[in-house]
């Protein structure tokens, strides 16, 4: 329950805010996005689903420098049923990586690869996990 008003407050706060890009200025940014995990067959069994959708994705990411940046993350399971994933158990993961985005920190499509780690909490088990990924930032406008 405290989770959930934590939660609430945070997209709200994050909501009031003025949005603006990231820049050589304004250094970090607050995300919401999804992600997909694939489990290993052996954590499946604990976890109960081979993959899940995780939606929402909520995200503050601050720029450092030479395009690195630290990455802090709540992800939720808050929708179960989808055509392609039926998401059996709920799950909750909060967690930090490092990414890097190839120097191209100030262009408007983003790549970037990663690396963090994160504590899930998936309904049956909580445990730490090691992150290895990659993404992409699109910025629909220059603020």
């Amino acid at each position: 329950m405290i989770f959930k008003k934590m939660l609430v407050s945070f997209v709200f706060l994050a909501s009031c805010c003025a949005s603006l890009a990231q820049n050589s200025d304004y250094r970090g940014v607050v995300g919401f996005g999804a992600s997909l995990v694939q489990f290993s067959d052996v954590d499946a069994q604990y976890i109960g689903d081979k993959h899940m959708l995780q939606l929402p994705r909520i995200h503050v990411t601050v720029y450092l420098k030479n395009g690195f940046s630290l990455d802090a993350a709540v992800e939720l399971t808050t929708f179960t049923d989808f055509d392609v994933i039926q998401n059996t158990k709920k799950y909750v993961s909060i967690g930090g990586s490092v990414r890097y985005d190839f120097n191209r920190s100030f262009e408007k499509l983003v790549p970037y690869v990663f690396i963090g780690g994160s504590l899930v909490d998936a309904s049956v088990i909580s445990t730490p996990t090691i992150n290895v990924g990659a993404g992409t930032t699109y910025w629909f406008s220059d603020s």
